[in-house]
């Protein structure tokens, strides 16, 4: 074998090396870009579900802040049907204190509050033409009365405003029952 032989055979051997480390390259290559694939849609796919998760999360905040919006809204609404409910309420029972009805109203809470005390009574000095046996109070209401046992450990509060704040608890559940508004 010659020397031309020879070389022919390194540059064949070269060639087939040459060859083989292509392969090798592009096998490794082709592996490199499948993993990089393969993680880049692994983390795009981590991102979308963290976006996905945290957009839900500021929704639901959203949402729950415009319920408690809503719910604040409704409220004042209802607290301010009830505050004009009772001044148009107010209202009327000041018109009311200068009618027969009235005058008999008075007549009966004097009897029934006599029947719970030996007690006395005490009205606004315009309703005294009512009551003839009943005295001046010394607190301003819009009608109806107050009596004190005579032994004074007992007050009967039969006043127009006693009986409206009675009702103001209720008359506030009812409103917010029908507006569906938890209290």
């Amino acid at each position: 074998m010659g020397f031309e032989d020879i070389l022919a055979d390194i540059n064949s051997h070269k060639e087939k090396e040459l060859e083989n480390i292509k392969r090798a390259i592009d096998t490794e290559t082709s592996s490199i870009i499948e993993k990089a694939r393969k993680e880049a849609s692994e983390y795009e796919a981590e991102m979308r579900k963290k976006a996905e998760d945290e957009a839900a999360r500021i929704i639901a905040s959203e949402v729950s802040k415009a319920n408690m919006e809503a719910r604040r809204i409704i409220e004042e609404g209802v607290e301010a049907q009830v505050g004009k409910a009772k001044r148009t309420l107010s209202e009327y029972l000041s018109k009311y204190t200068s009618t027969d009805s009235y005058a008999k109203l008075l007549g009966v809470l004097a009897e029934r509050a006599r029947k719970e005390a030996d007690c006395n009574i005490f009205v606004q000095k315009r309703d005294l033409k009512y009551l003839k046996d009943a005295n001046v109070a010394d607190r301003k209401f819009i009608g109806g009365l107050v009596a004190v046992s005579k032994d004074g450990k007992m007050e009967i509060d039969y006043t127009l405003e006693h009986v409206l704040s009675d009702m103001d608890y209720e008359l506030s559940m009812r409103l917010a029952k029908m507006l569906k508004v938890k209290r």
